[in-house]
C-alpha cells in the first residue's frame, strides 16, 4: 500500500494466495481506520491553510469505500462490532469535517494567519 490510500494499486496480484473472506474484511476495516486518519490530516492541513483546497476527491473515494463496506456481509460478531466502530468513527469525523468546512468558508473559523 502506498503512502496514501489514493496511491494504492487497484489491481490485485494474481500470484497472491486467496485469503479467507473474514481476513479480507478485517484487512479492509483496518485500512479504513488508517484512511480516515489520513483524510483527517489532510483536512487539518486545509484548515491550517497549508493546502489551498479541501480534499474533496479523496473524501469521495473514502465515501465509496465505506459504502462498499456497508454492503459487505459481516459473518461474525467481532466483525460486526469492528465495522460498527469504524462506521461510528467515520460518521463522527465526517460530521466534524462538514461543520469545520462550513465555519471555515463562512469566516467563523480562522485557521493559521
Amino acid at each position: 500500500m502506498g503512502k496514501y490510500f489514493w496511491d494504492t494499486d487497484q489491481e490485485s496480484d494474481s500470484k497472491a494466495p486467496a485469503r479467507n473472506e473474514n481476513d479480507e474484511l478485517r484487512a479492509a476495516l483496518h485500512s479504513m481506520e488508517i484512511l480516515i486518519d489520513q483524510l483527517d490530516h489532510l483536512y487539518a492541513q486545509y484548515f491550517a491553510r497549508y493546502e489551498k483546497r479541501p480534499p474533496i476527491e479523496k473524501r469521495r473515494m473514502l465515501d465509496a469505500k465505506m459504502t462498499q463496506l456497508e454492503s459487505a456481509v459481516k459473518p461474525t460478531p467481532d466483525l460486526k462490532f469492528r465495522f460498527g466502530a469504524v462506521q461510528s468513527k467515520y460518521t463522527t469525523f465526517r460530521d466534524r469535517w462538514e461543520k469545520q468546512l462550513k465555519d471555515f468558508e463562512s469566516g467563523k473559523a480562522r485557521g493559521r494567519s
